[in-house]
């Protein structure tokens, strides 16, 4: 994955020069985040999804280092702190965020107990410190339109739960709100009066699912069935690792609550990220126990 470091790193070279010229080339329009609108979305088209890659390939050099135990060099120091570099240059305000909670958390190993809590506790103090400056200089406009009650999420999220509220508990069904079925079965778009803000049709000019609130959505489509999601999740965590040490286990869990806190607003159990992340917590994972007289293979 260094390699792919390197390849965002070079390009991010040719969108600092000209960031505009760079995303007409990839067909991207731009948004109002960054530095004078520049961020960097490298190859993937997006801030987040190249902050989605950082906080994977973040949590995959721990796990290679600290789980695994190889060999740690300068030149793989480098790899991790370039990394960190462009994930924070990318201003995703939520997949930065995880990147920065990974590092304060992860179960570092240290000799001596009280000099491992006093340097987690001046990194954390200097992480929250830099963070709070890091959103406050560049995402005060985002910051106050995402506090606004217009805001597109909370309208989505109200809508999904009067929908909801209409069809307790089974839901709409699947394949009526949200998702790209949807956008052929319009009984409930219709009956409820949803239009261009929530469907995207003034930012891709065309009809598109709903993907700014991806696991409320599909709460009002499949309602209390959204509970077996949560269990095959919950026995995910609660599942051993192959490497039975503290820092596979952080790993596990991290990217498991990095994904369903992210589904909150993107479909990340539909997208390439999520499939990625999940092929990568099996290969971590020795077994599943789903019932207590019996165990399924990873």
């Amino acid at each position: 994955m260094s390699v792919f470091v390197y390849v965002i790193a070079i390009l991010a070279f040719f969108e600092a020069y000209n960031h505009t010229v760079f995303r007409n080339f990839m067909g991207v329009h731009s948004v109002r985040r960054g530095i004078n609108y520049f961020y960097l979305i490298s190859f993937f088209g997006s801030g987040p999804s190249l902050a989605i890659f950082i906080m994977l390939f973040v949590a995959i050099w721990h796990y290679c280092h600290y789980s695994l135990k190889l060999k740690m060099e300068r030149h793989h120091i480098f790899n991790l702190v370039l990394a960190i570099l462009l994930g924070v240059l990318s201003f995703s305000r939520k997949e930065v965020f995880f990147v920065f909670v990974f590092l304060v958390f992860f179960p570092y190993p240290s000799r001596n107990l009280i000099n491992r809590w006093l340097k987690r506790l001046i990194f954390f103090t200097t992480v929250f410190c830099g963070l709070i400056v890091y959103y406050l200089a560049f995402f005060g406009k985002a910051n106050s339109v995402a506090l606004d009650k217009d805001y597109i999420r909370w309208k989505i999220i109200r809508r999904s739960l009067e929908i909801y509220a209409d069809h307790f508990p089974f839901g709409s069904g699947p394949g009526t709100f949200g998702s790209r079925v949807s956008l052929w079965m319009t009984d409930i778009y219709e009956k409820y009066n949803i239009g261009q803000d929530m469907l995207g049709w003034k930012a891709i000019g065309s009809k598109g699912p709903i993907y700014d609130a991806f696991l409320f959505t599909l709460f009002t489509e499949i309602g209390i069935g959204i509970f077996i999601l949560f269990f095959f999740i919950y026995k995910l965590f609660e599942a051993k690792t192959i490497v039975g040490e503290s820092s596979s286990r952080f790993i596990k869990n991290f990217l498991l609550l990095f994904t369903l806190a992210l589904g909150m607003f993107t479909p990340m159990f539909l997208n390439n990220f999520g499939f990625i992340i999940m092929i990568f917590v099996g290969l971590m994972i020795a077994h599943v126990s789903l019932f207590k007289f019996k165990k399924w293979n990873a």
